[in-house]
């Protein structure tokens, strides 16, 4: 089969925990040693930083897109060892601005890697990004992608999508070998009692790379819980800790309906 994903082992391109505040980051020259202090604690897994002048953080469309322009705060990052041609400019990040912490893999391993990233980045940021800040979201998203290295007039949607899925519009399977676009969102009811509710949004698109010609199918998933009551802190960091693995397990199950048996094989969308 000429479709291949992202990686030879999985689909993932980009993964990104944003966490959300009420207020905005205090910049004052009370929070300077607390930052030095935070990236003291980070820089084994993100050993630069620099002041960010003006960020765009893209949370929900063709990379996980909430656009927002912030003056202020930290940018943790560690670059590629080798840059991409295309593509985010470093590996990882971490950028604390305004009312939001957002982290970020552009070199996605495996699902418990990121997640022990995430926790020592939390772990080492609390008491900088969630000082004094009361918790209002968490939301976890993900950027699969899948290149069609043959004619895009030998694929359509059903090669790679259940036509069974309750998150794509029945005509994505009538349009053939033609570009097309969707995005879903929608509320789930949460299993868990203390999250006051789930906003998913589902887009794929399938586009044409303008340099080569192939097509390329690109899943944007993005999963948003707030906290039923105030928490700020330790207690706020230890919640988005705990909805980490049923953030991802709700990202596993949307993939699940999305794509065929033969491409959930592909990717071992079964396995961690």
């Amino acid at each position: 089969m000429s479709l291949h994903p992202y990686s030879n082992r999985h689909a993932v391109q980009s993964a990104m925990l944003v966490v959300g505040f009420h207020e905005e980051i205090d910049l004052g020259d009370g929070m300077v040693e607390k930052a030095n202090v935070a990236y003291d604690a980070i820089r084994s897994v993100l050993p630069s930083r620099n002041p960010v002048q003006m960020i765009t953080v893209q949370v929900g469309a063709s990379v996980p897109t909430v656009n927002d322009m912030a003056v202020g705060g930290w940018e943790f990052t560690q670059p590629f060892d080798k840059l991409p041609a295309k593509g985010p400019p470093v590996r990882r990040s971490a950028v604390v601005h305004e009312k939001r912490l957002a982290i970020q893999e552009n070199e996605y391993n495996r699902w418990a890697d990121f997640q022990q990233f995430v926790s020592t980045v939390l772990e080492g940021l609390e008491s900088y990004a969630f000082a004094g800040r009361r918790l209002s979201s968490v939301a976890l998203g993900y950027i699969d992608s899948f290149v069609w290295k043959d004619n895009p007039s030998l694929i359509e949607a059903a090669n790679i999508f259940s036509r069974d899925t309750e998150y794509l519009p029945a005509n994505v399977f009538k349009v053939g070998s033609r570009l097309f676009h969707s995005n879903h969102g929608f509320f789930v009811d949460p299993e868990d009692a203390a999250v006051d509710a789930l906003l998913e949004n589902v887009n794929v698109a399938r586009t044409q790379d303008a340099e080569t010609g192939q097509h390329n199918f690109v899943i944007t998933t993005e999963h948003r819980l707030g906290s039923k009551k105030p928490l700020y802190g330790a207690d706020a960091k230890e919640f988005v800790l705990l909805q980490l693995e049923a953030l991802h397990q709700r990202n596993k199950a949307v993939l699940g309906s999305l794509l065929n048996e033969d491409v959930q094989q592909m990717i071992k969308l079964g396995g961690k």
